[in-house]
């Protein structure tokens, strides 16, 4: 295996746990609140990432156990519609992306050279083999995480402070490993 897929894995399996870093002591304003740049608050990123990356790991199941599947695709927008994804509780969300990136890690992991060639068809991607898609899974969760950081960041300095102390008492509670300072 190439050093550089070794990477993309070492990636994939760490994602969960930057993202976690970044979002799981946020308060609800915080996950909650649309901003003018982007058409996701923080906690619709959250759960998009779940679902998407979902996806990703179904497609590359299919990919590995089928001869070039079809890959059907989803509209983002209507799935950001659903009840689940209006929740500021992202606890779920970070348990499936969590389970979902160690299930991949190691999927990926035992892949011969050859298999990383099989590949399936998207109707709007077209042909994408196993390697596509890991390189999907990390290029699109940096992404998202990208546009977190900078959403916290707008955030925190639109805020004045005594917000910013008021705001930690309304913290949605979310379990997770990530230790949360409280003021």
């Amino acid at each position: 295996m190439h050093k550089s897929t070794l990477q993309l894995i070492m990636q994939l399996r760490q994602f969960p746990y930057q993202l976690e870093q970044h979002v799981a002591c946020l308060p609800y304003k915080q996950l909650t609140h649309a901003c003018s740049h982007t058409k996701m608050n923080i906690a619709q990123h959250v759960h998009h990432l779940a679902d998407a990356h979902m996806t990703i790991y179904i497609h590359s199941r299919l990919i590995y156990t089928e001869n070039e599947p079809p890959l059907k695709p989803y509209d983002e927008s209507d799935w950001l519609r659903c009840n689940d994804c209006a929740s500021a509780d992202i606890t779920a969300s970070l348990a499936i992306l969590r389970g979902t990136h160690d299930r991949m890690a190691e999927f990926f992991s035992t892949l011969t050279p050859s298999d990383w060639q099989r590949a399936g068809n998207h109707p709007v991607n077209g042909y994408s083999t196993l390697h596509n898609q890991l390189e999907l899974l990390v290029a699109h969760g940096q992404a998202h995480l990208a546009q977190i950081i900078t959403q916290i960041n707008d955030l925190s300095l639109q805020l004045p402070v005594s917000n910013r102390l008021q705001e930690q008492v309304t913290m949605v509670p979310v379990k997770t490993d990530v230790i949360c300072a409280t003021v």
